[in-house]
Formats: structure tokens, sequence, C-alpha cells
């Protein structure tokens, strides 16, 4: 029975081993296809922006963001490129978010203010392709309005990648900035295993676009009917990136974390509503496998490593001084408990620039993230009056 149960074990070890390296390997595939917008340095842009063609319109979607607002505005305005212009579309804002904007006087910056949705739209939906049709640029670039552009050549850099490779989109995932204590614990985990689901194709195309940073000529949003497509979803750029590449259009996939940074959870409220939000859009559309994948892996991948750690250690106790399988199986089962951790810390530095420290509590983070799936899996399955989506102050069904 003990023979049974350890080659069970080692069957185990041996699966988890073969996983993660099969993760080691898709991220790096995904790094290594996925381009830079980083000029090389012996490129003059003071010398090469000024130069560059077309009129670029910024389109600012903002609602109850008086925080950032002013921080995104000014950093925008302060972009070396001879021609933009910033419309920032707000969205019903209950806050200050409207008199700071208004305070700015820059008269490259417009201010669009609206009140109600029209019927099936969704506010920020209806905000984007306000933003759209108000705009004069034959290149759009869209961003989050808690984001912060700190090079400020980020639009000359993403404009000259986006014509040097010709596409019709680049989209890029900015630098997360993470306020608070359970999305410092939640995020780098909750992203660790995100490269199963999307790896970009080969010559960094991507199949999805990042809402809080997308370059698109107008041409594009033209042909589609601008956010017509995507008027009521609660993951619009998923479901707009989709749209884009059926029309046949091209979506570049750049490394912009080195250019703007930006926010997506604020506290513990809002990190539980974006996660239900993801939850609930993978539930309503083809993607319900993702949810479960998710589930299984850091249950697989994260927690059964720990688990099975105290009967390697009593096998090896028993055995281990005359048995070299008990000492492989202990020592593989030491670097499966390792391995998320150091992934967790990778994670948390280059795309969060965390402490690695906060690593050390990832049983701590595996099962409050295992948590908040279950329930809300259970919720939105159980009882879809509340399973509505709620982000942002606004509620989706």
């Amino acid at each position: 029975m003990i023979i049974i149960s350890i080659w069970i074990i080692c069957g185990i070890l041996a699966t988890l081993a073969v996983t993660w390296m099969i993760l080691a390997t898709l991220y790096l595939k995904a790094r290594a296809i996925t381009k830079s917008a980083k000029i090389k340095r012996n490129v003059n842009l003071e010398r090469l922006a000024p130069r560059l063609p077309y009129l670029v319109s910024i389109i600012v979607p903002a609602r109850n963001e008086e925080i950032y607002i002013k921080r995104c505005l000014m950093s925008l305005l302060a972009q070396s490129y001879p021609s933009f212009e910033v419309i920032m579309v707000d969205d019903g804002s209950t806050d200050k978010t409207v008199r700071i904007a208004e305070a700015i006087n820059d008269k490259r910056l417009k201010l669009i203010r609206i009140k109600k949705s029209p019927q099936g739209w969704s506010g920020k939906s209806w905000a984007s392709h306000i933003g759209y049709l108000a705009s004069k640029g034959q290149t759009l670039l869209y961003t989050d309005a808690d984001s912060f552009y700190y090079d400020k050549f980020a639009i000359a850099r993403v404009k000259l990648f986006m014509q040097k490779d010709r596409f019709d989109v680049v989209t890029g995932s900015p630098l997360i900035e993470l306020n608070d204590f359970y999305s410092k614990l939640t995020m780098p985990l909750f992203n660790l295993f995100s490269v199963f689901r999307t790896v970009p194709s080969d010559k960094g195309k991507s199949e999805y676009l990042t809402g809080g940073f997308f370059m698109v000529n107008r041409n594009v949003l033209d042909e589609i009917g601008g956010f017509s497509y995507v008027r009521s979803s609660a993951q619009e750029d998923t479901d707009l990136g989709k749209e884009i590449r059926s029309a046949g259009f091209s979506i570049g996939l750049v490394r912009v974390n080195n250019l703007v940074a930006a926010t997506w959870s604020r506290n513990k409220r809002t990190l539980l509503e974006g996660i239900k939000r993801i939850i609930s859009y993978n539930l309503t559309t083809n993607n319900k496998i993702n949810s479960i994948v998710d589930i299984c892996t850091i249950l697989c991948m994260v927690i059964a490593p720990f688990v099975i750690l105290p009967f390697n250690l009593q096998f090896y106790e028993d055995n281990g001084q005359r048995n070299l399988l008990g000492l492989a199986i202990l020592l593989c089962n030491l670097s499966l408990c390792l391995s998320p951790i150091l992934g967790v810390a990778l994670k948390g530095i280059t795309k969060y620039r965390l402490n690695p420290l906060y690593s050390l509590l990832i049983l701590f983070s595996a099962g409050f993230l295992l948590t908040v799936y279950i329930v809300n899996l259970l919720n939105i399955m159980s009882f879809p009056v509340s399973g509505r989506i709620r982000w942002k102050g606004r509620e989706y069904s």
C-alpha cells in the first residue's frame, strides 16, 4: 500500500514538474515574440518626434476619478509629440473629476460630459464611442483615467513602432500600481498562470486589446462602427479586440510597462469587483472553462505540493538515509513548493514592481483567491440576479 502511494505521489509530482516547465516555456515564448516599444538609445527622439505625421486623438473615458485624473491629464499634456488632442469623456461622475479637469487650462484638452447613456449602451462603451465621434485624429489612443505616462515620448515611441511594423492597432499592458495589501497579495498570483490562456501568436500579434492602452487607426473604427458592437459588454476591450481581428485587421502587442502606469484595483472592494467581473464575463461567453482552469491550477500547482510535503518528509525520515528515491522525491517536492513562490515574486517584480517578500505569503494568497473564485462562481450560477457585474459604480447584467 505504501509503495502504491509513493508511486502515485511520484506521478503527481512529475506531472506538476512538467506543467511548470510548460509554463516557463510559454512565458519565454511570449516574451520573445512580444516586441518592446522602447526605441534604441541611439535614436534621437528629440529630433525625430517633431517629424511624426498625423494628429493623434487621446481618448480618456472617466468616471469618479478625482484621485487620479489630474495626474493622468497632466502627464498626457506633457507628451513630446507635435500634434495631439486630449478628449476626456466624463461618464456621469459624482465626485470632483469634472471640476478638476476644468481647472486645467490647456487648449489641447477637450472635456465632454455625459449624463446618461442611451438604452442598451454601457457607460464606458458609450463614453469611448463619443470620444471616437468627437475626435479629429487619424490615429486614436485610448487610455484609462488612472493612467500615468512617465515617459514623455510614450506616444511617439508607440506611433513609430506602429508605423514601422504596419499594424492597424497596437496594445500593451501598462505597469500596474497596487495600493492595498490584498491586491499586492492576490494580483501576482492571479496573473501568474494567465499565459495558459493568452499566449500571443507569432510575430507579436494579439487576439485581444488591453483597455488601459491601445492605439488604433481611425479607419479601423470606421469599418466596424466604432464601439457599437460592444455597446453592452462588461469586457468591452476583449470583445472589441475580437471584432477587430474578425474584420481582418492586425493587432500588435508591445510592452509599454516602461512607458505607462495604471491602477487596476484601489482597495479590497474594487479588487473583489474586478475578479467577479472577469468570472462573470467568462461564464456568460465561450470562456467558461477559464474559471475552472484557474481554480484547478491554483489547487494543483500551488496548494497540492504543500499538502503532499508532510507525507514525503515522513517517508524520507523513515527511509531517506538508505533510499535515494525518498531523497529525490523530497527534493522534487520542495522545488515544486518553491516554484510558485519564485513565480509570484518574479511576476510581482516585473509586472507590479512589488517587494518579493509578498510571495512568501503564497498559501494565504492562494486561499484568498480560491475562496473568491468559488464564492463568486456559486453566487453567479445559483443566483443570476445577484450575479450582476458591478464595476466602477456601474452594473452590467
